[in-house]
């Protein structure tokens, strides 16, 4: 089984209520879906929560999706699935 598709989304969650700091307001929350698909037809989901702004950490939406698109989906179309230790060397991406 090999990885033949991987889409990237991003979505706009709109919060049930604003979100109020004393620096900021957030009325949505942007997230990365991604979406696999095998050769052999087997779906799945993932998640990249991030903040939007470089607040707590330095990632961002922005960040985390250049770094997936380039890096991560490159490095994952195409390999086999066959046991975990194959997805060992894409476990941890520094940007």
């Amino acid at each position: 089984m090999r990885l033949d598709q991987i889409t990237l989304m991003l979505v706009r969650l709109p919060l049930v209520r604003p979100f109020q700091t004393s620096s900021s307001r957030k009325e949505h929350l942007d997230h990365i879906l991604v979406r696999v698909a095998t050769d052999e037809g087997v779906v799945g989901w993932g998640e990249c929560a991030s903040p939007a702004d470089p607040f707590y950490c330095p990632e961002t939406t922005e960040t985390c999706w250049h770094i997936t698109q380039q890096t991560g989906t490159r490095q994952a179309h195409g390999r086999g699935m066959s046991t975990p230790s194959t997805w060992l060397p894409l476990r941890r991406k520094r940007g």
